[in-house]
């Protein structure tokens, strides 16, 4: 374990946190559901897994928290509701997913979102099993967006939790994994971080109650203890658990990340979560580059993240006006991602699945990828960051073209 943290800038530390929690979701799909021990140990970014991702592609871990940074970025402010109208976009539309779809959704997320009609701030259930890492999953951008705010950062990351998993096992562990990040930022060493109850907040931890079986695993049981006893599993004080033994045992990111996927079970989200917190305090420059580049519309990530840096909260009753967010954003994520995404979710995805006007022909949808790219032409030099989002989606509209030829090979048989 390195006792200290070297000199980092806040801003690679935040985008340390972000893409690191993507990177982390990508390296472990591969052997997510996997009992520990009946795999090949995973060693870099190789895709596949149950949904059969090419590398790089990522699931919901990293759309949940991509839904709750743009909620943030746009409301410039805490907004729960919000925040669920757009888990519910990414539920049924597929919006902020690196395959266009809703492919992988935990029982207790999807369960507040059926149960979310569009006003209530906190649907997620309060009973005990509800207390999965889905939470905690996506918790980066609020500590992040909140940084020089500490109360706030504690409050919301309670308040983030409470959307969809509500359970105070659930909102503790959320608290005290934001109260990490926040001490990654101002570069605390492992051996402060790690210390009991740790909380940028003075007696924080003495002032307020955490439930005991937390308190076991943050007053250091995961030092004293090794696989099987420490688990990979989709209940959070157990993740949590293991991503500190993967922090505690390692000095680096890649070791790190790679010794919490492979304890296989609920390895992405494992993985995700030690990618916020390995992210924070090695900063972005530690995450190896042939990771890093292959992620998954990582222009997009890297946006967020700088824009979650700069934010300066300000209440606000709704969305901000468009003119205050940043030329950038504007020109990346709404005037060009959006339309895209848009598009593509209403003709190339649509009409390439199974329905009474799919594609008969693979020129009416070559003529639609025209049609898509020839409507952002003009916001394709607004930004040099979005010809790297357009090859994404038309790595994505190659998948969508391939399936769609299967089904019309089929259909000719």
């Amino acid at each position: 374990m390195a006792a200290t943290n070297v000199p980092l800038s806040t801003q690679s530390r935040v985008l340390g946190c972000l893409v690191g929690l993507a990177v982390g979701d990508t390296i472990g799909i591969p052997v997510e559901f996997m009992p520990p021990g009946s795999f090949p140990p995973v060693t870099g970014m190789t895709g596949g897994g149950r949904y059969n991702l090419s590398p790089g592609q990522w699931t919901d871990d990293t759309s949940m928290c991509l839904c709750l940074a743009e909620s943030l970025i746009e409301c410039n402010w805490f907004n729960p509701v919000d925040q669920l109208k757009r888990y519910q976009r990414w539920y049924q539309d597929g919006h902020l997913s690196s395959t266009g779809e809703c492919f992988d959704i935990g029982k207790t997320v999807r369960t507040a979102l059926n149960k979310f009609t569009g006003s209530e701030e906190f649907p997620g259930s309060v009973g005990p099993r509800a207390a999965g890492n889905g939470c905690l999953m996506r918790l980066g951008p609020v500590p992040c967006a909140f940084k020089n705010c500490h109360s706030l950062a504690l409050r919301y990351s309670a308040d983030s939790a409470r959307t969809t998993h509500g359970p105070p096992a659930a909102t503790d562990t959320c608290i005290y994994f934001a109260g990490l990040l926040l001490g990654c930022f101002e570069g605390k060493s492992k051996e402060e971080l790690l210390a009991d109850k740790y909380s940028p907040i003075p007696d924080y931890w003495l002032n307020n109650t955490m439930v005991p079986e937390l308190a076991e695993v943050v007053g250091g049981s995961y030092k004293r203890k090794s696989p099987p006893d420490i688990k990979g599993s989709g209940y959070i004080i157990d993740s949590l658990e293991a991503v500190l033994w993967a922090f505690y045992h390692t000095d680096n990111f890649k070791d790190g990340c790679l010794k919490a996927v492979n304890l296989g079970d609920d390895a992405d989200t494992v993985g995700a979560i030690f990618g916020q917190l390995g992210g924070a305090y090695y900063g972005i420059e530690s995450i190896p580059s042939e990771w890093k580049e292959c992620v998954s519309f990582l222009k997009l990530i890297e946006l967020f993240s700088e824009e979650i840096n700069n934010l300066e909260p300000k209440e606000q009753s709704g969305l901000v006006p468009f003119s205050e967010l940043s030329e950038k954003y504007r020109n990346v994520k709404i005037n060009f991602y959006d339309v895209l995404e848009r598009r593509t979710h209403e003709t190339l995805y649509r009409f390439s699945q199974p329905c009474p006007k799919q594609y008969t022909d693979l020129s009416q949808f070559d003529e639609e990828v025209e049609r898509i790219k020839s409507e952002v032409q003009g916001a394709l030099s607004a930004d040099e960051d979005n010809l790297f989002i357009l090859k994404d989606f038309e790595s994505l509209w190659s998948s969508y073209r391939s399936k769609l030829q299967g089904r019309l090979s089929r259909k000719k048989i």
